[in-house]
C-alpha cells in the first residue's frame, strides 16, 4: 500500500525491519539485484530510505542528545 509523506507529499512505502520497526522508503525501486540462496536465484528490489531523499527530512529528525 502506498502512502504520501506528510512533509513533502512524495509516495512512500513502509518496510518492516528485522528489529520489528517500520522504515519509510521511496515507492520507486532504485534497482533490481539477483540474490542466491542454496543455489536458487531471486530478484530483489532495492529501495532508498525516504529520509535520504525527502526535501523536508529535518522536520522528522530528533535533536541530538548532549553527551554527559
Amino acid at each position: 500500500m502506498y502512502y504520501k509523506c506528510r512533509a513533502c507529499g512524495q509516495e512512500i512505502l513502509f518496510v518492516k525491519m528485522e528489529s520489528g520497526k517500520s522504515m519509510p522508503v521511496d515507492a520507486k525501486p532504485v534497482k533490481m539485484v539477483q540474490v542466491f540462496d542454496d543455489g536458487i536465484g531471486y530478484m530483489v528490489s532495492v529501495y532508498n530510505p525516504h529520509w535520504a531523499t525527502c526535501t523536508q527530512a529535518s522536520k522528522f529528525r530528533k535533536p541530538k542528545q548532549k553527551e554527559r
